[in-house]
């Protein structure tokens, strides 16, 4: 049955067996089915956990990352210690909560981040260049397959009553469009992902794996997402066995192949599909639409091209893995990501020859799974590199003031026609030298609706020396950075007042349409 994680193979077409389940959220993992260390690879790179790397709010190191991931999976399976290439990262919920118990696999609480993470980390594991477009999404020519990850609000694994099988995210459009619905589209629109893993949870009463809205009119239709979408493990079973919402099994399969999942991570679909359509739930069509998705992905891996050692990715082998680039890579990962948040007494960084010992307390001193090791790199401190001022405003303004313009906009008028560079001056006050320049947008009227009162809508890592100064530029996007969803989760942008942010400084911006 081909359409769960462990696919046999079909000697009669000379089709080999396939494991879909592959895990690489900061390093090819033993975690899965699809990889072993049992051959001359003994180990991948590690590298740090994701919410570390974000912190770096570094663009071209999270592509790094991904690439060489994606090269140490493709050598592993040349090597043949890889029964498949389809791996399921990166985790790209908003982490709401910092509760949750799996945050640290994903880039943080921003939207924006988020997304951006997602479109660079799929786009170097996947073999494409670091602005996209290198990859025909109709090709052949994937290193690896990634697949975003788990679509969509999953954030909750064991609360009081709730866990994540039974869990149901009651949420609103608006908020689906503003918060939680963009990562994705990056990743999907942006990034080329070629792989889709939906959640257990539901959403307003439907599991996300039975939804076809979201993975057919949203995923496929909208975002021309062209991909197969799995199921994350077991959630095909707990939609009957724990949710309630099928009432046997073979509607649970209907549901889903019906919604537009084609794998999944499990056994449900293999126990039931035949008498699914033996009882006229579903019919041979549901199951060669998510046969055609499947097998395409197989093809644009290479799979279907003989000796993959003969393929454009055939040089790869056991010496690209956890090779000495790829561990100071991991090293520099590291070091970026580490946010020193108050150094006001100098008494970092620690004296060499003066300290003499180091007390490591907690429970992580003895389990140390799942630490990422890597050296620090101190950083200023926030209030003290800070922005001294404004200018450079790209575009042709009708009115200004003393921080103040005024930007009319057209009904007709293109997006991009409004689009305006942002300036910034900074100046380092600390003893540091990286720091990263954090652009808000801000909303300044009364009548809230649900608008997002301020939002981050660009970022640049700046290193300057001590007392040095220098400038960050920014492209503002008025159609992007100053649109909201209403409550019909249709992006709009309402006349007011806004302000373009950066630390404590405000530059105010009237919108008139």
């Amino acid at each position: 049955m081909q359409l769960v994680n462990g696919a046999p193979g079909v000697e009669r077409l000379g089709v080999s067996e396939y494991e879909w389940w592959s895990e690489a959220l900061h390093g090819v993992s033993r975690h899965g089915k699809g990889v072993r260390f049992n051959g001359s690879v003994k180990a991948s790179t590690m590298f740090p956990q994701v919410i570390l790397t974000a912190a770096s709010f570094d663009s071209r190191i999270w592509y790094r990352i991904g690439q060489a991931i994606g090269r140490e999976a493709r050598a592993m399976y040349n090597n043949g210690q890889a029964r498949g290439l389809t791996f399921w990262a990166p985790n790209i919920n908003v982490l709401r909560d910092p509760r949750w118990g799996r945050g640290q696999e994903t880039p943080g609480e921003d939207p924006l981040v988020v997304g951006d993470y997602s479109v660079s980390y799929v786009r170097g594991i996947q073999g494409d260049s670091f602005e996209g477009g290198k990859i025909d999404p109709n090709s052949d020519h994937l290193q690896a397959s990634a697949c975003c990850k788990h679509f969509i609000a999953n954030d909750l694994d064991n609360w009081k009553t709730v866990n994540r099988y039974n869990f149901d995210a009651n949420i609103n459009q608006q908020d689906l469009a503003d918060t939680y619905l963009p990562p994705f589209q990056k990743c999907v629109q942006q990034g080329q992902a070629s792989g889709i893993m939906c959640a257990y949870n539901r959403v307003n009463g439907v599991p996300n794996c039975a939804d076809y809205n979201l993975l057919t009119k949203t995923a496929r239709q909208a975002w021309k997402f062209k991909g197969y979408i799995a199921s994350d493990c077991d959630a095909v079973a707990i939609m009957h066995d724990v949710q309630g919402y099928s009432k046997l099994p073979e509607d649970a399969v209907a549901s889903v192949l019906k919604a537009g999942m084609d794998v999944n991570c499990g056994s449900y679909l293999k126990k039931y599909t035949k008498s699914a359509v033996q009882m006229n739930k579903i019919t041979e069509a549901d199951i060669d639409r998510a046969l055609v998705n499947l097998f395409t992905i197989r093809m644009r891996l290479g799979l279907f091209n003989g000796n993959p050692k003969d393929g454009i990715y055939g040089k790869l082998g056991p010496d690209q893995v956890c090779s000495k680039e790829n561990q100071d890579l991991a090293l520099e990962a590291a070091r970026n990501g580490i946010v020193l948040l108050k150094n006001s007494a100098n008494l970092l960084p620690l004296s060499k020859t003066k300290t003499t010992s180091i007390a490591v307390i907690g429970p992580n001193v003895v389990d140390w799974f799942g630490w990422s090791v890597g050296g620090a790199n101190y950083r200023g401190d926030y209030d003290r590199f800070r922005g001294y001022g404004w200018g450079g405003f790209g575009m042709k303004v009708e009115e200004r003031k003393r921080n103040l313009m005024i930007l009319r906009v057209e009904r007709r008028t293109s997006c991009e026609k409004v689009n305006f560079k942002v300036v910034v001056g900074v100046e380092n006050h600390g003893q540091a030298s990286n720091h990263t320049v954090l652009l808000f947008t801000k909303w300044n009227g009364k009548d809230l609706n649900g608008h997002v009162i301020k939002k981050l809508v660009g970022y640049q890592r700046a290193s300057l020396g001590t007392r040095k100064r220098g400038q960050v530029e920014f492209v503002v996007k008025p159609c992007e950075h100053f649109s909201s969803a209403n409550e019909d989760g249709l992006m709009i942008i309402d006349e007011g007042s806004r302000s373009l942010v950066v630390g404590d400084q405000e530059y105010t911006i009237d919108i008139v349409i």
